[in-house]
């Protein structure tokens, strides 16, 4: 993904009478291109935003300006967090201060201000 940067400068041109006059550039931004070789890239979160594309087999996150790639949590792990999900929804509705609990969500990202964390399950 190509994202367009526009910058505008005023400028007295000595040339022209001492007249002002505008200045246009365009800065082309291009995603970065990551993979399991990124591992341990810095970057930044706009950086990290841009991102479109990511390999369904790895997880990716951005901790303290690092870029981190590492594998996908294991059946057993997600099938614990299944199980959290099931408990924390019986709570919800068979309890009555369970009207607390409004949602909870899996793998979920979580804006941090220099980094991205993936959260295995949010509340």
């Amino acid at each position: 993904m190509i994202e367009e940067c526009h910058s505008v400068q005023i400028v007295q041109h000595p040339n022209v009478g001492g007249d002002f006059m505008a200045i246009s550039q365009v800065r082309k931004i291009r995603a970065p291109k990551i993979g399991r070789d990124s591992n341990g890239r810095l970057m930044t979160p706009e950086e990290f935003d841009k991102i479109r594309h990511f390999d369904g087999r790895r997880r990716y996150e951005l901790i303290n300006g690092v870029f981190i790639v590492s594998p996908i949590p294991s059946p057993g792990e997600r099938g614990s967090n299944d199980e959290l999900y099931h408990i924390l929804r019986s709570y919800q509705t068979g309890r009555a201060e369970g009207g607390a609990l409004d949602g909870t969500l899996p793998e979920e990202y979580i804006h941090l201000p220099d980094g991205r964390r993936r959260a295995d399950r949010v509340i």
